[in-house]
């Protein structure tokens, strides 16, 4: 995997592990969000940012394994 192709995969992962992270606290001890009067939205919200980074994966996967320079560089 070249330095970009690392580089996006961190990306998703730190987006990923951030949502999952915040929904922990909302599900866990929602007094730890007390400043938010939407808590059932902020839920959604982490759950959407899970699901969009995990995507972000799986495509960057799927490019990856049908990537033509990087079988040439093998």
């Amino acid at each position: 995997m070249n330095p970009l192709q690392t580089a996006a995969v961190a990306h998703f992962e730190a987006l990923r592990t951030r949502a999952l992270a915040n929904l922990q606290v909302c599900l866990s001890s929602p007094v730890g969000v007390g400043s938010h009067t939407d808590i059932v939205d902020d839920v959604v919200t982490y759950i959407n940012e899970i699901a969009n980074a995990e995507a972000g994966l799986e495509i960057l996967a799927r490019v990856v394994e049908d990537d033509p320079i990087e079988s040439e560089e093998e």
